[in-house]
């Protein structure tokens, strides 16, 4: 099936195999985003949908759409001990972190990953080490080798970040959300994190060194403590309009599923 031939229309009937119903759903026009032209902070772009779709003007969500994430809003005092130095502050005091020694094995990677990311806008470059001052923490560069998914390791100044506790859906609230039936559409967001923009008084904090460089993240960073909260509070804040409006949705941080009437179509 090639994109010149691809139509859609919605159906609320169940045909006798999956394979008439695709066939039968897809009978007009769909177009989809090309991955490959991704720039980050998209989220920040349509304001006025979220000052419809999130009900409190006063909503801390509301104002990291509109003024971007604050790192400082999280912060809080620690004391004690971090690699051997004791601690007693209120805010990170400049540190300089080594990357892992695991980089080694990825080098080819993480040059066409920090590529990318400077392409869409999802970390800055700051200078070359010795010419420019560096951020004021940079923290070491870490590779999860499974995917791979190239991470900062900020165990340091996580150290100084609040806790955010949150809830997520789990498949055990399926069973209850949904009927026999249904249609179910699992949606995952794409760079997911790197839809929201930190706050220019943020990044000295999320700095990193490669290649003798220095650059700085823009977006919410893997590995921020507070990062999963932000995203999964922004996206709650969508599926709970969803199902103001009728629409059965779980969500579990940047995975989705919504649920729709298998039997005949609700009237509105």
């Amino acid at each position: 099936m090639n994109s010149d031939s691809v139509e859609f229309e919605p159906t609320y009937s169940h045909p006798g195999n999956p394979e008439d119903f695709v066939e039968g759903v897809m009978k007009e026009n769909m177009c989809f985003l090309d991955t490959s032209y991704f720039i980050a902070g998209n989220v920040h772009k349509n304001v006025n949908l979220w000052e419809q779709i999130i009900s409190d003007k006063q909503s801390g969500a509301l104002d990291w759409i509109r003024n971007k994430v604050d790192i400082n809003r999280f912060m809080t005092h620690f004391k004690g001990e971090f690699n051997g130095v004791h601690y007693d502050h209120s805010y990170p005091p400049p540190r300089v972190f080594r990357n892992s020694p695991s980089c080694k094995d990825f080098v080819d990677f993480i040059n066409s990953e920090l590529t990318e990311r400077l392409r869409s806008g999802t970390i800055s470059y700051v200078g070359k080490v010795g010419e420019v001052e560096p951020p004021r923490v940079v923290s070491g560069i870490v590779i999860e080798p499974s995917k791979p998914r190239l991470c900062i390791n900020l165990m340091y100044v996580n150290l100084f970040m609040k806790e955010t506790p949150f809830t997520l859906d789990s498949l055990t609230d399926v069973p209850r959300m949904v009927n026999r039936g249904d249609f179910l559409t699992k949606l995952d967001d794409y760079k997911g994190y790197n839809n929201v923009l930190m706050s220019e008084g943020s990044r000295s904090l999320l700095g990193f060194q490669w290649a003798g460089y220095y650059f700085v993240c823009n977006t919410l960073p893997f590995g921020w403590r507070n990062s999963a909260f932000v995203y999964h509070t922004l996206n709650l804040h969508a599926m709970s309009y969803l199902r103001k409006h009728s629409v059965t949705s779980l969500l579990y941080n940047d995975d989705r599923m919504t649920a729709n009437y298998g039997g005949k179509a609700p009237e509105h």
